[in-house]
């Protein structure tokens, strides 16, 4: 809560570094913050929180964000923490206009494996850039081998 961005921002890359899932309600809380460089920083963190299985509602809310930046640190933070609630949200990604964004969609999809995750990867195939087609593939047969 201090009132320098820059503590705010260092606080939630600590929060992340320290791995505990304790630090999940702190975080979601930056996440609404009104500084982008420390919502960046509290979406990333959420990723590297352990056992963290269910994503905080402002990390979804993250990925309809107009900062692309922050877009892609809550997809890649959903796909460390594969909470299948959020599939449907991540799915949406697949239209984004950046291809690292809908990568990093497919990445995420590939981890949760749910019926609608696998819906959506399967989408993914079409998509017109080769690197993204290549992830869908790649997600689809790591998703197949875990169940």
């Amino acid at each position: 809560d201090d009132a320098d961005a820059r503590v705010r921002e260092a606080a939630a890359k600590a929060l992340g570094e320290l791995s505990a899932a304790s630090s999940a309600t702190a975080l979601g809380r930056a996440l609404e913050d009104r500084d982008i460089t420390v919502r960046r920083a509290a979406a990333a963190s959420l990723g590297e929180l352990d056992e963290l299985h269910t994503a905080p509602p402002a990390l979804v809310a993250a990925l309809q964000s107009s900062d692309q930046e922050l877009r892609e640190h809550a997809a890649e933070a959903l796909a460390e923490i594969a909470d299948p609630a959020t599939a449907a949200a991540l799915v949406g990604l697949l239209t984004d206009r950046d291809r690292d964004i809908r990568k990093h969609a497919v990445e995420a999809l590939g981890e949760i494996g749910s019926p609608v995750a696998v819906s959506g990867l399967t989408r993914a195939l079409a998509d017109k850039d080769a690197e993204v087609r290549r992830a869908a593939v790649e997600a689809l047969g790591e998703s197949k081998e875990r169940n």
